[in-house]
This record gives structure tokens, C-alpha cells and sequence, in this order.
């Protein structure tokens, strides 16, 4: 056996065949994951790539019939979708701190196939490199070469409260964009550069109407926030924090518990571990 898997054997033998619940502390997993961007954000430096994420919902199938694309045909007539979104940090006066963030145009792509299926799927790809801390396992004496946590979980319109602490915690750019964002969404396709220099006109308009006249000053002006800015909220099902190493690949898997008798997710998880080891090491 390879010397970086000797440390494994032991911990194969001794993995419980029950999962490990965890009541007593509610916020385990968004700890983990707060500890794993913050490993990212020290490696990659000052900048948000850490928390670009990759929303998957879903929109109904334009696939041909079965006829032409057997068996790859599915018999659901939804398909799925993705783009990529930044996570935004969940607002202090939200109640539950358990939840994924992300904030969008009503009239996006996301937002109106979330209002017919509010399941949804989060992933983020933290990249290579050398993770030192809050590993999975701290016996684990080889060095994590990749990270990735992937989310399964129900996207919830935000509300207004926390919506507007959303928009008010915002760039001043970010929030004079969003003014352009209702004739520059993904639902209304830009079909020449004339189109983007009336935005980027209107944007100029909108900065200078709440500049306080100082062309290059900034404004003590508040931008109001547009009716048509939103937020999702994702209750997580179910979260895969992974450690790709060179010749294994460690897995924590986090489920929550749902409750049927108050028909929501209860506030605890129910913690897996496993190891894959690759065909290659023996």
C-alpha cells in the first residue's frame, strides 16, 4: 500500500455504520463551510472568486422526442440549468444562519423557473492549491490538493426586511447597476452596441441624478432600491464538502433532518464520512 494511504487503514475500520447527528450545534456545516472560503480567500487573496458559485434550476425540456435521442431521453419534461452566480453573506437579522444567499433581477431566467420549481443545486469549485487547515480529517497527513462543496437544497423569495439589507450592503456602482438590469436582463437580449451605450447612458444618468452634483465625488445620496431586485434564500437538504487528494478522495456529507411533524428542516444534521480510494493506489 501506498505510505500517504497508511493512515487511512485505520480510519476505514473505524467509520460507524450509523451516522453521527449532531443537535447540540445546529450551525456545523455553515461553520465548515465559512472556515473552507476563508482557507480560499487566504490562498487566492482579496477577492470574491471564492464565493462564485454555479445555480443549477431547472426549465421545461426542449429535447426531441424519445424517437431520435434514445435512451437519452428523460421522462421528466424538465431540463436542467446553469449559470454562474455570486453567494452574497446572509443578512445578521435573518433568523436562520444555515442558509445559501444570492440576489437576482425578478425577471432573470432563475427567478421566474425558481417560481415554478423552487428545487435548486449550488456548487462551488474552491481550485487547487495547499489547504492547511480545517481539513476533514486532522490525522490526515497528506496535503489537500482541491476542494469542491456542492448543495441540494429549496430556494425562498427573501423577505422585504432582509432584501433591503441586501441592496443597502451593495456597492453604490452595484446599486445604480441594478437600475439598468431591468432593460439589460438575460430575458431581453442585447442586439447591437447601441443597446449597451443607452445603458451604460442610463446608468451614467441615474449616478449623476444621486451624485449631489460632485461629478466625481461620492454621493451621501441613498439609490433606492428597484422593485425589481430580489433574493433567494437556499435551505439546504443536503451539503458534500470534498478533499481531492493525490491518491484519494475524502467526502463529508451533511443531511438535515427533516421534521414531519412541523412539515420543515429540522435544526440538525445528520454528518457522514467517507473515503474513496483511488484504483491507482494499490
Amino acid at each position: 500500500m501506498d505510505k500517504q494511504l497508511e493512515p487511512l487503514a485505520q480510519r476505514v475500520s473505524d467509520i460507524a455504520t450509523q451516522p453521527d447527528e449532531s443537535p447540540e450545534t445546529p450551525n456545523i456545516m455553515m461553520d465548515l463551510f465559512n472556515a473552507w472560503i476563508n482557507d480560499a480567500h487566504t490562498r487566492l487573496g482579496p477577492t470574491q472568486l471564492a464565493r462564485a458559485m454555479v445555480v443549477t434550476t431547472t426549465k421545461p425540456s426542449t429535447r426531441p422526442s424519445a424517437a431520435i435521442v434514445k435512451p437519452y431521453t428523460s421522462t421528466n419534461s424538465v431540463a436542467p440549468t446553469a449559470r454562474i452566480v455570486m453567494q452574497r453573506r446572509t443578512p445578521p437579522s435573518y433568523h436562520d444562519p444555515n442558509v445559501f444567499t444570492f440576489t437576482t433581477c425578478a425577471y432573470s431566467d432563475k427567478a421566474v423557473q425558481l417560481q415554478a420549481n423552487k428545487q435548486i443545486a449550488l456548487s462551488f469549485n474552491l481550485g487547487a492549491g495547499v489547504f492547511p487547515n480545517t481539513s476533514i480529517n486532522t490525522a490526515t497527513t497528506t496535503t489537500t490538493t482541491h476542494r469542491s462543496i456542492s448543495v441540494e437544497g429549496i430556494a425562498e423569495l427573501a423577505d422585504a426586511a432582509s432584501t433591503s439589507a441586501l441592496f443597502a450592503n451593495r456597492t453604490r456602482w452595484a446599486q445604480v447597476g441594478e437600475w439598468v438590469s431591468e432593460h439589460m436582463s438575460q430575458r431581453l437580449p442585447v442586439n447591437d452596441f447601441a443597446s449597451l451605450d443607452a445603458a451604460e447612458a442610463r446608468r451614467a444618468a441615474i449616478e449623476l441624478y444621486y451624485s449631489d452634483a460632485t461629478p466625481n465625488a461620492l454621493s451621501t445620496s441613498s439609490v433606492p432600491q428597484p422593485p425589481w431586485f430580489h433574493a433567494f434564500f437556499v435551505q439546504p437538504e443536503r451539503v458534500v464538502f470534498v478533499e481531492r487528494h493525490s491518491r484519494f478522495v475524502e467526502r463529508q456529507i451533511f443531511t438535515h433532518i427533516y421534521d414531519s411533524d412541523s412539515n420543515s428542516l429540522a435544526s440538525k444534521w445528520v454528518v457522514n464520512e467517507s473515503i474513496i480510494v483511488s484504483d491507482e493506489a494499490d
